[in-house]
């Protein structure tokens, strides 16, 4: 979703942009068709080819940036995607972008210092924080949104992700049996997920409205919709902080749990896979029933996210380009730099 963000808000720039994937999620890869997107394959990891085919795909297409999502890259990547003249932009969570030495690192988390990259070269850019936070068009448009805390809540959103490999979704249903409010809760499933068949049985037999929502593209409709959600720690935390959704946040994953045990603006779960029902059903009465709290939760948030990020991040890499051109000779290799800048 962050490298559809960045897709997107390059799109409105009028860029050419290619998305390439190695595992193939047919959601993801129909949302990035559908904004004008190119996608193509990576093949499977195998040894050094896998990385250098994504050098080729870069070399070939003469694009002006590579951005990656999902962990490291290796230097030596790093510096065949330079060697095609094509800069690097890595998206990054736990620090592991060091290594790589990228032209630009974006970590949108709370938690995201300097210290975490002690190890990057003097030229690479670290853009840290909830400022670079990487918002979808559908959230950048609710910009001046206002949210009603008047009463009890009584419509929740429960979205833990695409696949939810440990079926927290069922555990959040199993604790709203027991909140004792009557609630109307919207449930939404990604395509990845292998728990769907149980969890649509699991919400005929609740005893709240529950209504189930498979890969929707409608994200900011339905948190504009909701009192209050229960979510995972991936990058949802940061649209349902633009949305000023107060929230409760657990962790599915390893990598989550730096942002769930850190974010000053929502309340923390901990792992999911250590939620009792009944302590998450407590906690979710105290907040369906507390306004004042909710309200005060939902000015933090809103305080830290201004759905802004993408076009930050965008114009730091348009000044690192116009700098490369201002250093340039005007011949070689900078010539068909600017060329393709241009381009792209």
């Amino acid at each position: 979703m962050r490298c559809l963000a960045v897709g997107q808000a390059w799109r409105d720039r009028s860029a050419r942009v290619v998305f390439a994937t190695r595992d193939g999620a047919p959601g993801v890869e129909a949302k990035m068709r559908a904004e004008g997107i190119e996608v193509v394959r990576v093949p499977p990891p195998a040894g050094d080819e896998s990385e250098m085919e994504t050098v080729r795909i870069a070399r070939d297409l003469g694009a002006a940036w590579a951005v990656f999502d999902g962990g490291g890259v290796d230097a030596k990547v790093v510096d065949a995607l330079h060697t095609a003249c094509c800069r690097v932009v890595m998206i990054d969570d736990e620090g592991a972008a060091s290594a790589g030495h990228p032209d630009v690192i974006v970590n949108q988390n709370t938690h995201a210092t300097l210290a975490l990259y002690a190890e990057c070269s003097g030229r690479t850019r670290r853009l840290l924080g909830p400022t670079y936070a990487l918002l979808r068009r559908e959230f950048r448009e609710s910009l001046g949104w206002h949210r009603d805390f008047q009463g009890p809540a009584r419509n929740v959103l429960v979205t833990l992700g695409g696949s939810d490999p440990n079926n927290a979704t069922g555990v959040v249903l199993s604790a709203i049996e027991h909140v004792s409010v009557e609630l109307d809760v919207v449930v939404v499933i990604g395509a990845s997920n292998p728990h769907a068949d149980a969890v649509d049985r699991q919400a005929a037999d609740s005893r709240a409205r529950v209504r189930i929502e498979r890969d929707t593209s409608r994200m900011s409709e339905l948190m504009a919709w909701a009192d209050v959600a229960v979510s995972s720690g991936g990058s949802t935390v940061w649209e349902l902080a633009f949305m000023g959704l107060p929230s409760l946040v657990g962790s599915i994953a390893s990598d989550q749990g730096s942002l769930v045990a850190s974010s000053p603006f929502f309340e923390s779960l901990g792992a999911f896979q250590e939620v009792r029902p009944e302590f998450l059903a407590r906690a979710l009465r105290e907040l369906v029933l507390d306004p004042a709290r909710r309200a005060a939760q939902s000015a933090k948030a809103r305080a830290v996210v201004d759905g802004r990020g993408c076009d930050r991040v965008l114009n730091v890499l348009s000044e690192i380009d116009r700098q490369a051109r201002g250093r340039s000779s005007g011949t070689g290799i900078a010539d068909r730099r600017e060329a393709r800048d241009e381009r792209e």
